[in-house]
């Protein structure tokens, strides 16, 4: 009873350390969409200019900028490929944990390691191709 209690209170303290990176990690995407939003707006406002128009030192910001969305939109892709490969890894050593506990014996009266998680998971937020904001609008 007592092994059983202490792995319950292990399981939600890693829940909850899984909560807060998931939101340090949405967190992080509302920061890319944020600098995102406001390089695609300066880029709208350069556009606006005739081409005949602008000069030598507009087209190179212009191309300047162009380059720092194709930067922010590599760099949030790389962060929905990481969170992607982390959760993952935590399901699998989450399955992997239940398995020896099962084994051991240690599973009577505990919620599932792999369940939890997913159901704390399914509460967050998830990173993907859109933004949690642009799900929301």
């Amino acid at each position: 009873l007592l092994m059983s209690e202490w792995m319950s209170i292990v399981n939600e303290r890693n829940m909850l350390v899984r909560h807060e990176w998931e939101l340090s990690l949405l967190f992080k995407d509302l920061q890319f969409e944020d600098v995102r939003q406001q390089i695609e707006l300066d880029l709208r406002k350069r556009q606006l200019i005739p081409e005949d128009k602008k000069t030598v030192a507009q087209m190179e910001e212009e191309a300047q900028l162009l380059q720092q969305l194709m930067d922010v939109v590599d760099q949030r892709d790389r962060l929905v490929i990481n969170t992607e490969e982390e959760r993952i890894k935590d399901l699998e050593m989450d399955r992997a944990v239940e398995y020896t506990l099962k084994k051991k014996g240690y599973d009577k009266g505990r919620q599932s390691l792999a369940e939890g998680g997913q159901k704390q998971r399914s509460q967050t937020p998830q990173l993907g191709r859109k933004t949690f904001m642009q799900t929301l609008f």
